[in-house]
Parts: C-alpha cells; sequence; structure tokens
C-alpha cells in the first residue's frame, strides 16, 4: 500500500486522494466494516496519515448525513466537524453502537499528529463539544453501552487536551523576534526650546503668583514691618544692589532710637516684634533672603542690689532703665554710697 501511494506523481496526488476516499466509502454499507476500512489499511506515512483523515471525514459525514460532497475533502479542517458533532447527541440517535462507530471516524479525523497552531483554537472548540455530550448520556447498570461510549468521550477529551498542550502558540517567542530579518524600526523625536522663550515664561509665571497672592502684603503691613524687596537683577549688579541694600540696613537700624537690642542671630525668636529687609538678589529668581532686626518686646530693670553685681563684672549694659534717677551731683559729688552708684551708660 505504501508504493502504491507514493507511485502517484506529486501535482495528481490531492485528485486520486478524492478518487480513493469515493472508492474506499462504496465498499461497504455497515459502519463497522468502515472503521476497519479507515484504521487498518492505511500506512503510516505523510500520504497515509492525509487520506486517511480525509476517508475518516468522508465516512462521518455519510453516516450523519447520508451523503457525502468529496470535492471538499482536500480542504479538510478541524472546524469542518463541528456541524457533524453537534448531530451525535443521543437525544438524537439514541443508537449507541452507532456513536460508537461515529466517535472513532471523529477520533481518526482530528488524528494523532500535531495540528498547526493555526488549528489551536478550533481543537480547544472540539474538546468543549464532546464534553457537551458526555453530559447528555447517563450511566446505566442496565444498559452497559452508555457506559463505553461515554469512556470513549473521556479518552478523546483528554487526548485532546493534551495534544492542545502540546502546540505552539502564533505569538513569536522572543528569540525568533530577536533573530528574525525584519528588525523593528524606532523613530527617535528630538524636541528642543528656546532658553530665552523658557526664561520668559518663568518670570511671567512669577508674576502671577506674586499677583495672585495679595495677603502677603497685607499681612506685611499689619505686622508694622518695613519691607525692602527687589526684582530679578543680573549677576553683574549684584555687588552694587548688596552695597545699597546694607545702607537701608543701616538706617533702619539707627531710626530706631527706642531699639535697645539689636538681634541679627536668631531670626526665628517668636513673640517680639521686628524691623525686615527682604532681598531678592539671587541667581534665582524664586528664592529670597530675609534679614530681620528685632528689639525687646519691654524693657529691663534692676533693682538697687544688681547694680553692684554689673559693675565688678564689666557686664555692657544697653538699654537699662532703673527705678532710681541720679543727677551729676550725685554722681560726682561723693556724697552717696557706693551701693547708689550706677554705671555709666
Amino acid at each position: 500500500m505504501t508504493s502504491l501511494l507514493d507511485a502517484f506523481p506529486a501535482e495528481d496526488w490531492p485528485q486520486q486522494a478524492i478518487e480513493l476516499c469515493s472508492v474506499m466509502c462504496g465498499l461497504s454499507e455497515h459502519h463497522h466494516s468502515k472503521v476497519h476500512l479507515v484504521q487498518n489499511i492505511w500506512p503510516v506515512t505523510e500520504r497515509g496519515l492525509y487520506l486517511q483523515r480525509r476517508l475518516a471525514y468522508a465516512m462521518l459525514k455519510n453516516t450523519v448525513q447520508g451523503s457525502v460532497e468529496f470535492s471538499d475533502v482536500t480542504e479538510f479542517k478541524v472546524h469542518n466537524l463541528f456541524p457533524l458533532v453537534s448531530k451525535l447527541s443521543p437525544k438524537v440517535n439514541p443508537d449507541f453502537y452507532l456513536l460508537h462507530s461515529q466517535l472513532l471516524f471523529l477520533d481518526a479525523a482530528v488524528g494523532n499528529e500535531p495540528l498547526k497552531a493555526a488549528e489551536k483554537e478550533d481543537l480547544g472548540h472540539m474538546i468543549e463539544l464532546v464534553r457537551g455530550l458526555m453530559g447528555d448520556i447517563r450511566d446505566s447498570t442496565k444498559q452497559p453501552d452508555r457506559a463505553v461510549v461515554k469512556d470513549m468521550m473521556v479518552r478523546m477529551a483528554s487526548k485532546w487536551t493534551f495534544m492542545k498542550q502540546a502546540m505552539g502558540s502564533r505569538q513569536m517567542n522572543l528569540y525568533n523576534f530577536a533573530t528574525s530579518e525584519t528588525k523593528l524600526q524606532v523613530e527617535q523625536v528630538h524636541c528642543s526650546q528656546d532658553s530665552d522663550q523658557s526664561d520668559s515664561e518663568e518670570s511671567e509665571q512669577v508674576e502671577e503668583g506674586e499677583s495672585s497672592n495679595p495677603s502677603d502684603s497685607e499681612d506685611d503691613k499689619g505686622h508694622s514691618s518695613r519691607t525692602v524687596q527687589s526684582t530679578n537683577l543680573p549677576s553683574s549688579l549684584n555687588d552694587s544692589v548688596s552695597a545699597s541694600l546694607e545702607e537701608v540696613n543701616g538706617n533702619l537700624v539707627s531710626s530706631g532710637s527706642t531699639a535697645d537690642n539689636v538681634d541679627s542671630q536668631d531670626p526665628a525668636s517668636s513673640g517680639r516684634e521686628g524691623q525686615t529687609v527682604q532681598s531678592g538678589v539671587n541667581n534665582s529668581p524664586r528664592k529670597s533672603v530675609r534679614m530681620v532686626f528685632r528689639r525687646p518686646h519691654n524693657k529691663m530693670t534692676l533693682d538697687d542690689g544688681f547694680e553692684d553685681n554689673y559693675r565688678q563684672e564689666n557686664v555692657p549694659c544697653l538699654g537699662i532703665s532703673t527705678k532710681r534717677t541720679f543727677s551729676d551731683e550725685d554722681e560726682g559729688g561723693g556724697e552717696e554710697d557706693d551701693d547708689d552708684e550706677l554705671p555709666e551708660l
């Protein structure tokens, strides 16, 4: 049989396969004999397996529909079996002997060889259809044919499940993608922006932020603080602006004649009013430096008992007032005791 099948030329083989299927279907009328023709004659070769699947499909279609069109045998796929499987239900045909033969045709039509990846989804749908037929059969001890048919369906579904798991995927793996001849084309888009335009946009954003917060200026006025704020200046004018700010700071210190204590080291001290100088001279337009000059809230008062201690330790006292006042005669005449003498202010 192998030499007979190999004797056909390659260009004539599809047409010869159709003729062989039509001849084999007419050799017997009984379905059990047709099963024997499908399973036990054809060799395990490429052409033998090709003809076996097409002949099983033709036999199944003949037993289900009663007639066969052999023109579609050459283009046989798994999805061609879907309308035939739906008619194999025991509710439609209660003859389990015929159903057993039809299931054997169905198994031979799918075959035992790995299918193409394009038919993986069709095979999965075929498994679902066969499992649906299993639900229509109820096991009974009085009818062992049902158990045999149902057991065959279970074995067919299990075999097809393993075949589906062994089938490859249509998605390309990483190795094939990396070694393929067609390379992925990547387009790079470069975007540049003018620096002058970006600087102008930043300055506009800063001005909008200052105009949107008028509450800050009102709070500064409510706290009676003097503020000197400079606009964005170039780096070449930093020295001149810093000198002018020092002059302003000196004027602020001299104008506060009632201030007795100057604290420029602790800007975080709370509870005291102060004078504030804010300068924006910095390379960054959003940063500012604050120098706070504060004065004591209340003047310190010394009793007579502490005067000697301040005089002995030579502690410079700024803004010290006493409860008693002395004239120049009392201070220079020496009529008063040493305890009444005060350090010169």
